[in-house]
């Protein structure tokens, strides 16, 4: 008996599926990724004094034993850098918390608001990025984009090459940016600090709000 037909039938339906698996494979629904939020960069403020951002006040960052700024500055250089979400309406009260949470050893996996609130806490959310205390010419760190993507803060900054850095500065500043959210949209955000210059992600946290 001739098994030519047979053989025929099986090629048909070996050549039938494997259509079927192209036709499947090319219409597979695409995987569309979030909607990211750019946060403009005038809107965030920064210790460093970088361009295009705003100022720390500074009525609030004065010098003398009991100043904000003494106290900040030495809250954050004796950790590491560091990043989380504080509470508060205005900066003025976002940088006493700052303080606080720094100071304080503050659980950071939730954000922070201000002991000193009589009232129900802010809804206005920020996030604080601490990238260190390092030379300040040229800026050891320059914030070039944040951006929220769902539950996810991304901060990306980018670092001098090696030959700026031999004629840097030699005084010292710190690197702090505080980053107004707006109400929250999440019940917990991802935060990360990315290095561009080494594209790598130097920092994340967990947070619950």
């Amino acid at each position: 008996m001739s098994t030519k037909p047979q053989q025929s039938g099986v090629a048909n339906r070996r050549r039938f599926l494997g259509c079927a698996a192209s036709a499947l494979a090319v219409g597979a629904a695409p995987i569309w990724e979030e909607p990211e939020e750019v946060i403009p960069l005038k809107a965030v403020f920064a210790s460093s004094g970088q361009e295009g951002m705003l100022e720390v006040p500074r009525n609030r960052f004065v010098e003398g034993e009991n100043g904000l700024k003494r106290n900040l500055y030495r809250a954050a250089e004796i950790g590491p850098s560091n990043l989380f979400l504080v509470r508060g309406d205005e900066i003025d009260e976002v940088l006493e918390t700052t303080w606080y949470a720094l100071a304080q050893g503050f659980r950071l996996d939730r954000s922070v608001d201000s002991p000193a609130r009589r009232k129900a806490p802010s809804k206005q959310l920020w996030a604080f990025v601490y990238f260190g205390a390092a030379q300040g010419g040229p800026p050891e760190w320059t914030v070039t984009r944040v951006a929220v993507q769902r539950d996810r803060v991304r901060v990306t900054a980018t670092r001098p090459d090696r030959a700026a850095r031999l004629g840097i500065d030699c005084d010292e500043i710190v690197y702090m940016f505080w980053i107004p959210l707006g109400e929250p949209k999440q019940k917990a955000y991802t935060l990360q600090a990315y290095d561009e210059t080494n594209r790598a992600t130097i920092m994340t946290r967990y947070v619950v709000v």
